[in-house]
């Protein structure tokens, strides 16, 4: 993982603080860097679900007080639900110091990217942000806006670190030439649109729905039926443009245009499993158990959907193909 000798020569010329850090601290691989990266997005995706969890188990206000548990408890839990509660605080702050990890490996990194160094900071304002939101929501009683908000901002979080992953993956911040049609970058912005718009419509549907967390948590007004329907309308439009793409890359021969046509096959099988998956938890009366299972699979789509929107929003207009080649043709593979 330590990288005392690099052959990759620094992309961004250190500042002075980076420069004092890099002297005293060993440096690390591009590789190293990425297999923390790597336990950095296990992590929040973890959280995602253990978050899920708290609100399934009805363990929402398990931990009445915020920072600590309960009045003169820091590190007990009264009960069950208030040690559900209280582990997943503790994830949290398990999450917030693999970020500062990251980005100290990201300023140590050979070669030096002053790009994912900006990347970690952010990444590092957000678990912040989203403890902090934490706090917010136990405070407000469970109010369905700020559970809203605080699950979206998990996804956000879960955004940046894949963003931060496929940066990392070569060593310039140029975009790689991917030879695809201005169709296909478009395709990927509905595809990101989409599934942005079926995540948000998913939160209103749990949050008119029966598990709010505590038994005293307000729910929205809203129709289950309503709110369900046009969750599945999201969700159907996000399947057309899956398939869209699967389409567009059917004849795909090269390295790079292959490997994205295995990610939009798995993107397809993924949301079509997660859409079975919403119908039937919708006729079983929403049990809790099948809800955990469709947040497991909001992880899975959403983390597959950006491994395919990436690459296509990497291709540049000068790198694209005339209008007579056919998308399957040859091309720079993607990293």
């Amino acid at each position: 993982m330590v990288d005392p000798a690099p052959s990759l020569p620094d992309i961004d010329t250190p500042g002075p603080v980076t420069s004092a850090i890099r002297r005293h601290v060993p440096s690390i691989s591009a590789s190293g860097y990425r297999r923390v990266l790597a336990f950095a997005l296990f992590l929040v995706s973890l959280i995602i679900f253990t978050g899920a969890l708290v609100r399934l188990s009805g363990s929402g206000l398990g931990c009445p007080q915020w920072p600590t548990c309960s009045v003169g408890q820091i590190l007990k839990a009264p009960d069950n639900h208030g040690r559900i509660e209280l582990f997943n605080r503790y994830l949290t702050g398990w999450i917030a110091t693999i970020v500062v990890v990251l980005g100290l490996s990201a300023i140590v990194r050979r070669p030096y990217r002053k790009a994912l160094v900006q990347l970690s900071l952010l990444l590092l304002v957000g678990v912040v942000g989203q403890a902090l939101l934490g706090g917010l929501t136990v405070i407000l009683k469970l109010k369905p806006q700020a559970v809203m908000g605080h699950f979206l901002l998990s996804i956000a979080l879960l955004s940046a670190a894949l963003v931060l992953h496929d940066r990392a993956a070569v060593d310039t911040d140029r975009p790689l030439a991917l030879s695809v049609r201005r169709t296909d970058s478009w395709l990927a912005r509905a595809l990101v649109l989409f599934g942005v718009l079926t995540v948000f419509v998913g939160t209103v549907v749990t949050s008119s729905g029966p598990h709010g967390g505590d038994e005293i948590a307000e729910r929205f007004a809203f129709s289950m039926r309503d709110v369900a329907r046009l969750h599945s309308l999201a969700a159907w439009f996000l399947v057309a443009t899956v398939v869209c793409l699967a389409w567009r890359f059917r004849l795909a021969r090269s390295a790079g245009e292959s490997r994205l046509q295995r990610r939009i096959g798995q993107l397809l099988a993924a949301t079509l499993v997660q859409g079975a998956i919403g119908y039937t938890q919708y006729l079983t009366r929403v049990p809790a158990w099948l809800v955990a299972v469709h947040i497991l699979g909001v992880i899975a789509v959403w983390c597959t959907a950006l491994r395919v929107a990436l690459p296509l929003w990497r291709a540049t207009a000068s790198s694209a193909p005339s209008r007579s080649r056919p998308a399957g043709a040859a091309a720079t593979p993607a990293a």
